[in-house]
């Protein structure tokens, strides 16, 4: 615990010490564990771990925020407000909010990270690292891939095309011929340069993995779940594959 209201985890291996830090709070029994604002209040006093360093508000009304600057505490002063029993932290833009609830402090974003469950307590080392490897496998595009039925090696479906990637890097910039079903079109305007993105899938049913199309101009033509062949040059947007110089035609 490097405070009452962070905890540092920290693992040693061979080339290295590695640790990240976690704000926390006790709620009755119940650990509640997040990356936003949290701390604890008595009567108009709080104790606030706050972005990188810890506010402090004293009965009297004055505020300061600490950070650890080379193991040495350093103290400037913060802007801190009661509106009933909501504590403000911060002037204009940056001000945030923590809402008390007993003498436990909390911002919207922490309590949204408990309620989504960001960060569970595991019952022992098994159970935690059985989780975390589902987790993994569940985000992890060629394993995504897989389900769907993609297999590596082939880039004729969009499902194949995603596990090809996600195994082999090395494919980008070459051309490919794909068939899939066409979803929409979106324009976007950059530095006025503009470019026209066509969103496909493999099938009605199935969603991820998905594969974009970099049109020159926007198609006619084409609705929702049409069949289309997208031919173009391999790339990568948001994990899953991407055609550059892609033009889209209606598959007969």
């Amino acid at each position: 615990m490097t405070s009452p209201c962070e905890i540092r985890f920290t693992l040693e291996k061979k080339e290295g010490k590695y640790s990240f830090d976690r704000n926390y709070v006790v709620v009755g029994d119940e650990v509640q564990i997040g990356q936003a604002n949290v701390g604890y209040r008595k009567g108009t006093q709080a104790f606030v771990c706050f972005g990188n360093g810890i506010v402090v508000v004293d009965e009297k009304g004055g505020c300061a925020k600490w950070e650890n600057h080379f193991d040495k505490w350093e103290s400037k002063p913060e802007t801190c407000a009661w509106s009933g029993d909501t504590l403000k932290i911060g002037t204009g833009d940056w001000v945030q909010e923590l809402k008390a609830e007993g003498d436990v402090l909390e911002s919207d974003q922490f309590r949204d990270e408990v309620k989504q469950g960001a960060f569970k307590r595991a019952t022992d080392w098994d159970a935690a690292k059985a989780k975390v490897t589902a987790d993994v496998k569940a985000k992890d595009p060629l394993e995504i891939a897989k389900a769907a039925g993609g297999k590596v090696g082939d880039t004729s479906t969009v499902a194949g095309l995603a596990a090809t990637l996600a195994s082999d890097p090395s494919i980008k910039g070459k051309q490919v011929e794909v068939k899939a079903l066409f979803l929409n079109t979106t324009t976007s305007t950059s530095n006025g340069q503009s470019s026209v993105i066509a969103s496909l899938i493999g099938a009605k049913d199935q969603m991820k993995p998905g594969m974009s199309c970099r049109l020159d101009k926007d198609v006619k033509g084409l609705k929702q779940y049409d069949k289309v062949v997208a031919k173009g040059t391999v790339d990568e947007m948001f994990d899953e594959p991407s055609l550059t110089g892609c033009t889209l035609t209606k598959a007969k």
